[in-house]
């Protein structure tokens, strides 16, 4: 879990959006997690600049505690500390009056959830997992907002929140506190963490849809629009222009229709129509026989 992990409502609301057409609900839920999991990314991307490769911490991390789930967006074993950090990839204005957090869309004031109030719940529960664990280790956490257009009014200084001009310096800043310190019970705790990982949320929300009802034919994997043969042995977005070979093409769509019916056997009739005819059997045939 050096990455991101893709939610799997998020994955299938992707497949989708190239076979039918998103209900307003689902195009909401769409955007929704896409702006997170594209956040998550982008703290990434800092983090393996400052950390490297190798101290990147875990990232999507879906933990069990007595009967509740809860999600952590990234976490980092240090000596004593263990470190959590919530990605909210929010744009616009935001304002604090309080306890309560407004977004201000066209200037109009709207409620919205207060980011505190899941990253304190998520704090108890780690502590909680950390304590049956038989570790008595420091929690902490910072609500990291790394989009550049993000803008927080009403903020008090000394909360733990990071903003995108702050990023950089603040991983470097952790860096420094933590050079030279032995690693190897971070190491033993992290590996704990992740045998932990759950598979699936029990709150995730798949849309419903039907394999006779779903368009026919080969998505792109960059738009989800459809790609058109362009010779003989590669084929061409007729939206964003991306070319893959046969191959490539074949892997994208089989992966899509394995992730949105796994009780289905991949077949080469089973393929040859999902792509809609548009490769021939043989080559069909001729991948399946490598995979």
């Amino acid at each position: 879990m050096k990455v991101p992990i893709m939610p799997k409502e998020l994955e299938i609301l992707f497949y989708l959006s190239g076979r039918r057409a998103l209900s307003d609900n689902e195009q909401l839920q769409y955007k929704r997690s896409r702006r997170g999991f594209e956040g998550e990314w982008i703290f990434r991307s800092y983090m393996k600049e400052v950390f490297g490769y190798s101290q990147l911490g875990l990232f999507s991390l879906l933990l069990p505690r007595d009967g509740a789930v809860f999600q952590l967006d990234h976490v980092m074993v240090l000596p004593g500390l263990v470190l959590f950090h919530e990605v909210k990839h929010f744009s616009g204005d935001v304002v604090v009056d309080g306890k309560r957090w407004y977004v201000m869309p066209g200037g109009e004031r709207k409620e919205m959830n207060n980011p505190f109030v899941q990253a304190r719940r998520a704090e108890s529960l780690l502590r909680q997992l950390l304590n049956g664990l038989a570790y008595d280790w420091e929690v902490d956490h910072r609500i990291v907002f790394p989009h550049e257009e993000f803008a927080l009014f009403g903020a008090r200084y000394d909360w733990p929140i990071v903003l995108r001009s702050q990023l950089g310096r603040y991983l470097r800043d952790l860096r420094r506190r933590f050079i030279g310190s032995d690693f190897w019970a971070c190491a033993q705790l992290e590996n704990e963490l992740r045998c932990l990982q759950l598979a699936e949320s029990p709150y995730e929300r798949l849309p419903k849809y039907d394999f006779a009802r779903l368009r026919r034919g080969v998505n792109c994997p960059s738009c989800m629009g459809m790609m058109e043969a362009e010779t003989v042995r590669t084929v061409k977005c007729v939206s964003c222009g991306r070319r893959l070979v046969n191959q490539q093409a074949l892997k994208f769509n089989a992966r899509q229709l394995k992730v949105l019916f796994p009780e289905r056997e991949l077949t080469a009739s089973l393929l040859y129509d999902w792509c809609g005819g548009r490769f021939s059997r043989y080559t069909i045939r001729l991948y399946l026989n490598k995979c």
